[in-house]
């Protein structure tokens, strides 16, 4: 086998191996910005219900427009959509667990972390305005662990 052989035998191995490494990362980026935005809808989607059950009153199985006297059980009985609970605070689904803390008053904290990537942590903040009807809710998520 001659030197040019050679050479087009192990630049060949070089660019078929660089294209196997740039796939597999195109692959792991994709796979962690879909559990990312599964989390994320999740948590939106969480938002949405606490709304509704936050402005329900009270005799009805809602908040009554606070988070304080918020018994979860009933909160989480609300969200359920059968997937069920381990805990009072945490709650689960396909694409990750849930933990709802630090709420008081009109703020309610959501902490989700994917079942795919246990190292992706999101902190979803469900603010609710003061009882005014034509206010709208807010959701803000950031990237992190419990703040």
């Amino acid at each position: 086998m001659g030197t040019q052989q050679v050479i087009m035998i192990v630049l060949t191995v070089v660019l078929v191996g660089a294209a196997v490494a740039m796939a597999i990362n195109m692959f792991d980026t994709q796979s962690r910005n879909q559990a990312r935005n599964a989390v994320a809808s999740d948590i939106i989607q969480f938002g949405t219900q606490a709304q509704a059950w936050f402005r329900t009153p009270v005799m009805m199985g809602g908040g009554g427009g606070s988070f304080e006297s918020t018994d979860m059980l009933s909160l989480l009985g609300f969200l359920n959509s059968g997937w069920g609970t381990s805990s009072i605070t945490d709650y689960l689904t396909p694409n990750g667990s849930y933990t709802f803390a630090h709420r008081g008053g009109n703020i309610m904290l959501i902490i989700g972390t994917s079942a795919h990537n246990p190292n992706l942590i999101l902190n979803g903040l469900i603010f609710l305005p003061g009882g005014n009807e034509e206010d709208n809710y807010g959701i803000t998520i950031s990237s992190g662990a419990q703040p």
